[in-house]
């Protein structure tokens, strides 16, 4: 458990796997500063739409991304 934000950044910072962040274009400004702190192992996906519950607005868009990102990692 983090108790503060920057304990989690410096975790993710460390991840031995790079870490996939998929975000609406739409989410809140402050929302999506957060989700895009820029951190060396991160691979951001902005998806055409939606804000912070996007999964629920865009399924199929959410899970082409993710099928796309996670075949990248099969070859």
């Amino acid at each position: 458990m983090f108790r503060a934000r920057q304990q989690f950044l410096d975790a993710a910072s460390r991840a031995a796997s790079g870490i996939l962040v998929l975000y609406g274009k739409d989410a809140p400004r402050k929302s999506k500063a957060e989700m895009t702190a820029s951190l060396g192992n991160v691979k951001l996906i902005e998806l055409s739409g939606g804000e912070l519950s996007f999964y629920e607005e865009f399924p199929d868009e959410t899970a082409e991304a993710l099928s796309r990102h996670l075949g990248a990692g099969c070859q």
